[in-house]
C-alpha cells in the first residue's frame, strides 16, 4: 500500500508541475498575437485539460483511508 501512495503522490507532483508548465505557457502567449504563439497556447491548453484527467484518480488513491 505505501508503494501505491507513494507513486500517487510522485503521479500528482509531476502532473502539478506540468500544469504550472502549461499555465507558464498559456501566460506567455498571451503576451503576443502571431499564429506560432496561438498554435502553442492550443497546445498548452489541451495538454493541460489531459493533466486534469489524469490529477483525479491520483487525488483519488492519494486520498484512500489507511486500511486496517
Amino acid at each position: 500500500m505505501r508503494l501505491h501512495l507513494d507513486y500517487a503522490v510522485a503521479a500528482q507532483k509531476q502532473a502539478a508541475a506540468e500544469l504550472q508548465r502549461s499555465q507558464d505557457w498559456i501566460d506567455r502567449a498571451l503576451l503576443d498575437d502571431d499564429r506560432v504563439t496561438v498554435r502553442r497556447l492550443q497546445l498548452a491548453l489541451r495538454r493541460s485539460s489531459g493533466l486534469m484527467s489524469s490529477v483525479s484518480p491520483v487525488a483519488s488513491i492519494v486520498r484512500m483511508p489507511k486500511g486496517p
